[in-house]
């Protein structure tokens, strides 16, 4: 349910009627458009409480606020003004410095922020006008116009590719680097595989089985077997399809520094030019990732045209 912090009473004019009111302070999430103007969504309430420019209170996109609703406007959608900030979001902006020799501002690439960012000169820190940069933002005094905001990265010249591409994945949170722990972490993962692992798995390697990734490829993780089994009935063979998805529960475990890591970015992120991993391309995760020609483990689901049923098995094979 909504979350009503006080009441009170207000009569509102509305269509040349007098309308008792009850103002209420709700908590909702910020979504604001290029032109300044909010929308409130608050769990619990229908529609979203329109809050204009001016009655912002210093509120940006993504912040957790407070907002009083003032009147219900024709259609009946609220209409509000916000009190405060309850809790600012964290995410950092990317944009362009604006270098002058009195002030420095970043001009965000987002039109999620209809005003620049101020940015407090910093002894030894080189502002390069022109260059793209990644902000956060640190304050809003009142009274002022602008955030005050601090430069966290150099990303580089307005139309260079690596720092198009660094813009890109900073926009959207997206890491596009590993920590050392985590690169370290990985460096000592052992690749080989043992005979009492080997002795765990159904061995396919005397079976046709080849990845289905093209040459190209930045992954080798997927894979098809074939084999025939037998007799289906009137002339006709039975034969077996195996689907083999790369084991990388092998080589990163369960709660590991880099499980972990993989855990938080979910997945690859594939750009034009580069692709951003999920997991470090170190050690023997980089054989892993890349060797098209190795021995490798697999989870094994058969699959024929007989059954009605399948299972999951571990199984190690030599993809083709």
């Amino acid at each position: 349910m909504a979350k009503r912090k006080q009441t009170a009473e207000k009569t509102a004019d509305r269509n040349n009627k007098k309308v008792r009111l009850e103002p209420q302070i709700y908590t909702g999430l910020v979504d604001m458009t290029s032109s300044g103007v909010i929308y409130v969504k608050v769990d619990g309430l229908e529609g979203d409480i329109f809050v204009d420019p001016h009655n912002g209170g210093h509120a940006l996109d993504g912040d957790r606020v407070d907002v009083r609703v003032t009147r219900k406007k024709r259609g009946g959608q609220l209409e509000g003004e916000i009190t405060g900030v309850v809790e600012r979001n964290r995410r950092n902006y990317v944009g362009i410095l604006d270098v002058s020799d009195h002030a420095v501002f970043v001009k965000p690439d987002t039109r999620k922020i209809p005003v620049d960012i101020y940015i407090k000169r910093e002894e030894g820190k080189e502002y390069i006008n022109g260059h793209k940069v990644v902000v956060k933002i640190v304050d809003w005094p009142d009274g002022s116009k602008c955030p005050i905001g601090e430069v966290v990265e150099v990303l580089g010249a307005v139309g260079d590719n690596d720092t198009e591409m660094h813009a890109i994945l900073a926009e959207f949170d997206l890491p596009y680097r590993f920590e050392p722990q985590v690169e370290e972490a990985a460096e000592v993962i052992p690749g080989e595989i043992t005979a009492e692992e080997r002795a765990r798995r159904r061995d396919f390697r005397a079976v046709t089985t080849f990845t289905i990734d093209p040459e190209d490829a930045k992954d080798f993780d997927d894979a098809l077997s074939i084999r025939r089994i037998g007799e289906a009935g009137d002339g006709k063979s039975l034969w077996e399809i195996g689907v083999h998805i790369a084991d990388v529960t092998h080589y990163v475990t369960l709660g590991s520094i880099v499980d972990t890591e993989g855990e938080n970015r979910a997945t690859s992120v594939y750009l034009v030019d580069r692709t951003v991993p999920m997991l470090p391309e170190k050690g023997s995760l980089t054989t892993y990732a890349r060797c098209a020609r190795t021995r490798r483990n697999y989870a094994f689901r058969p699959f024929s045209r007989s059954t009605t049923t399948s299972r999951f098995t571990k199984s190690g094979s030599a993809a083709r």
